[in-house]
């Protein structure tokens, strides 16, 4: 797919913020970088920002994370890039009750892990087992549904669950099996395109090919380097000057130059997008523990200024639904357009007549300047409304180690990575392991309740309601601000050949290939 983008802007403030950000951010660029010793032959070279965080099969949340894992395990079921459907993977087919209250899966027979052991439906269910666990962030409150997992024979795991899930086919596509009792995660051990090579710590790491693949005909590549170099610039000019093959990301800025050096530049099919921007607000802290508070920033945030300087990334929504789905409740509250009048008024009503000091807004500090540049614009919006913010760029790691598992924040500027279906796209924002940054769990437990409870709903009429009604919540409470959807691609030369970007940005490498001139 391909889209023309550009740098516009005919809004004079925008423009000058985006001249002003850009210089800023930019200024530190080109820091020295050594590009890893070149190899040749059938091997995909791809540059990431970092190293992987995780090599835990279920427990997992970077990028990088997902481009490692992904080709080394293989999942339950799988979602179509092309058309977003659900299919087979490990398991070649599935069958639920008419109740609802039990699903049968059929394993795949014959696949073996890259240790040379036969899969058996023991593997799957102990891997389900730990997908369900309370550690498995990306996975756990989209199986509560499920009460038990049993193994009738070797290629048979039967689910029982507590109440229907229409999802759950979905959701099993998030779980990678891996052996039973495995819990040597540095050494991975999947059944996937790949197998675990070698890692040479802030570097590079490298995949080999399964030679024992159950695909037919694939992988491809012989191998697969993932190099480090963490800054965006160099990382466009190793693949501009042949050291690389693949850039798993190409910020806005570079567009333009990745275009006019002749590189591919790949987005997920039918316009999906790569994520959803968003301000995460802790309810347990002054001032955001009110929901007024919550509100005003959210009206005082102008989304269509933000992306008339982040062109052809941002896409301004305050609701993380589309427009265009039967699940989209076009009555809901609605942030789409600033209204700082209003803002002010609840934040009189708050008690902060005088306006007040919000404190920090965390923000990504080496995911792509997009983030540091809507980060400024909503510390200027916010400023008119009364809401002072000061700017913290942190590291993905420190982020994360900030925001997530100490929750010292009062505001944090990041970005989520749903599966490609109105569930996950609310739950992903609302109410899944994002979502309970905002610490509304222990107020609010109902709401994440209520979030289960829609995956039990019988027909698509009454799911299409409860996501409704979930949709008027959400967009009252505002513990999760959404700005805008994100839509960042993938660069690759001219000599790879079938890759699909995807919607959740990780790099899927079984079908794709290299020529070298």
């Amino acid at each position: 797919m391909t889209m023309r983008i550009g740098l516009s802007d005919n809004r004079p403030s925008a423009a000058g913020l985006l001249a002003l950000l850009l210089a800023l951010v930019l200024s530190a660029a080109m820091g020295g970088c050594s590009a890893p010793v070149d190899t040749t032959g059938n091997n995909l070279r791809v540059v990431v920002a970092s190293d992987p965080g995780s090599l835990n099969p279920w427990r997992y949340s970077s990028v990088v994370d997902r481009h490692v894992l992904f080709n080394v395990y293989d999942h339950i079921t799988s979602i179509d890039l092309k058309d977003f459907s659900v299919k087979p993977e490990l398991a070649e087919s599935w069958e639920t009750t008419p109740d609802g209250l039990s699903m049968t899966l059929r394993i795949r027979p014959g696949v073996r892990f890259h240790s040379g052991r036969e899969m058996t439906s023991a593997d799957v269910a102990a891997s389900i087992e730990q997908a369900r666990m309370k550690e498995a962030s990306r996975t756990a409150a989209f199986l509560s549904a499920v009460s038990a997992v049993s193994t009738p024979d070797p290629l048979t795991v039967r689910l029982t669950l507590a109440r229907p899930d229409r999802i759950l086919p979905v959701t099993l596509a998030d779980v990678l099996v891996a052996p039973q009792g495995f819990t040597d995660f540095n050494n991975p051990d999947g059944t996937g395109t790949f197998m675990f090579g070698e890692w040479q710590h802030g570097r590079q790491l490298t995949l080999r090919r399964n030679p024992a693949y159950w695909r037919q005909g694939q992988p491809k590549l012989d191998q697969v380097t993932f190099q480090v170099v963490s800054d965006q610039s160099t990382a466009l000019m190793q693949l501009q000057a042949g050291q690389a093959d693949m850039v798993d990301t190409i910020s806005f800025s570079q567009l333009g130059q990745a275009r006019r050096a002749g590189l591919q530049v790949v987005y997920p099919q039918r316009g999906e997008n790569t994520g959803i921007y968003t301000i995460f607000l802790n309810t347990e802290k002054a001032p955001f523990n009110d929901q007024r508070v919550r509100q005003a920033l959210s009206l005082a945030i102008d989304r269509e200024q933000i992306g008339s300087f982040l062109t052809g990334v941002f896409t301004p929504e305050s609701n993380p639904i589309p427009r265009n789905s039967p699940a989209f409740d076009p009555t809901a509250p609605s942030y789409d357009r600033p209204d700082i009048d209003r803002a002010r008024e609840l934040l009189a009503e708050a008690g902060y007549r005088g306006g007040v000091d919000a404190g920090e807004l965390v923000v990504y500090s080496n995911l792509g300047i997009d983030f540091i540049m809507a980060a400024q614009a909503v510390q200027q919006q916010a400023a008119r409304a009364g809401l002072r913010l000061r700017i913290k760029q942190a590291d993905i790691s420190s982020w994360s180690t900030q925001v997530i598992s100490k929750h010292d924040f009062t505001a944090a500027l990041g970005a989520v990575v749903p599966l490609p279906t109105d569930y996950d796209r609310f739950a992903a924002v609302y109410a899944k392991a994002n979502g309970r940054i905002s610490m509304l769990q222990n107020r609010d437990q109902a709401f994440f309740d209520e979030v289960d409870r829609a995956r039990a709903q019988p027909t698509e009429e009454s799911y299409n309601q409860a996501l409704k009604d979930l949709q008027q919540r959400a967009q009252n409470l505002q513990h999760v601000v959404v700005l805008g959807r994100r839509t960042i691609p993938v660069g690759t030369t001219n000599q790879v050949q079938g890759f699909i970007a995807s919607p959740q940005q990780y790099l899927q490498l079984r079908e794709v290939s290299v020529t070298r001139a």
